[in-house]
């Protein structure tokens, strides 16, 4: 009998705080376990290419190996070999121009192409490029990234891009023994021209000043060995 009215009384009991609390995490938990394992968009996937899958994999995956090794061993002679040469920018390269290859052999290729007049409106006069009511451009690159085949163009060509800027601040570090160049790569990585902007300002603080303008003679004989 106490054993039964004990149960009776907790189930008579208002929760408290902390069961509450345990029981909202465990929603929480679940919730985001399910968003987690269910499937995004199932019948929007299967309309993507395969090749165009893998290479947004590609353009996303494969610069990070070079990322780190310049981050995390900046010079080891194995980074020094491969990084100083031109190996890693062409193999990004190499991922776009497939996308780009793959891209425009697609029905409706040319039509998806031709909405670039809309982002690059010849019409639009200078004094308005600032000008927030004039929303043409933005409309026009919104309606192309809804294209998964355009949306991977453009993964691939930043990120191409970004890693050709942190090859180079990783010569002129190497060259001109600049510090803080793991956090300026982490940036340029993450947000691309922020990162270089970052890479300046250490530049100057550190008193070692802007990298040269133009190609120094070390860096372009390093990356052409």
């Amino acid at each position: 009998a106490p054993v039964a009215a004990t149960a009776e009384r907790r189930v008579r009991e208002p929760a408290s705080g902390e069961d509450r609390r345990n029981a909202t995490i465990a929603g929480l938990m679940a919730s985001t376990a399910a968003l987690t394992l269910a499937p995004v968009h199932p019948a929007d996937a299967a309309e993507f290419l395969p090749e165009i899958v893998a290479s947004f994999n590609l353009a996303t995956f494969t610069p990070q190996v070079f990322w780190f090794a310049m981050i995390l061993a900046p010079r080891n002679p194995v980074v020094k070999t491969v990084m100083g040469s031109w190996l890693p920018v062409l193999i990004a390269s190499g991922i776009h121009f497939y996308v780009d290859y793959v891209g425009f052999n697609q029905p409706g290729a040319l039509e998806e192409a031709a909405k670039f007049g809309a982002v690059f409106d010849p019409t639009i006069a200078p004094w308005d490029w600032a000008n927030g009511a004039v929303t043409g451009p933005l409309l026009g690159f919104q309606s192309m990234l809804e294209n998964p085949n355009f949306v991977t163009e453009e993964w691939a060509h930043v990120l191409a891009w970004d890693l050709f800027v942190g090859r180079w601040m990783w010569l002129d570090a190497i060259e001109r023994d600049v510090p803080f160049l793991w956090a300026c790569l982490l940036t340029t990585n993450f947000t691309g021209p922020p990162g270089l902007l970052q890479y300046f300002v250490v530049c100057l603080l550190s008193g070692k000043g802007l990298p040269p303008a133009g190609a120094s003679s070390s860096s372009s004989s390093s990356s052409s060995s």
